[in-house]
């Protein structure tokens, strides 16, 4: 999505409206790497942002950021505060009915 210096942000449509969001740092050192919800494509309110390594959540109403090591890389999830998570692909829940 976005490239500058080193410094790339990638997003990726999930299921239920979600999005995933990587932030990549492909420099020597340490570095904040960010973005928003508007360039996403989200409209305003209050969002999760799970990082998907960490299990970490926070909630945000624009900005998303992360300090990202040297060579690193940053992946959350973003959905709106209040929306059901889908169950992960291959649980009983997400293959029930087929």
């Amino acid at each position: 999505m976005r490239r500058a210096g080193g410094l790339d942000v990638i997003v990726k449509p999930l299921a239920g409206g979600d999005k995933a969001v990587a932030l990549f740092n492909k420099n020597g050192s340490a570095a904040t790497v960010g973005t928003s919800l508007s360039e996403i494509g989200f409209g305003s309110g209050t969002y999760n942002l799970k990082d998907l390594w960490s299990k970490a959540t926070r909630t945000t109403t624009g900005s998303i950021s992360a300090s990202v090591p040297a060579h690193g890389t940053v992946i959350y999830r973003v959905s709106r505060v209040g929306s059901p998570t889908p169950p992960p692909a291959g649980s009983p829940r997400a293959t029930a009915g087929r």
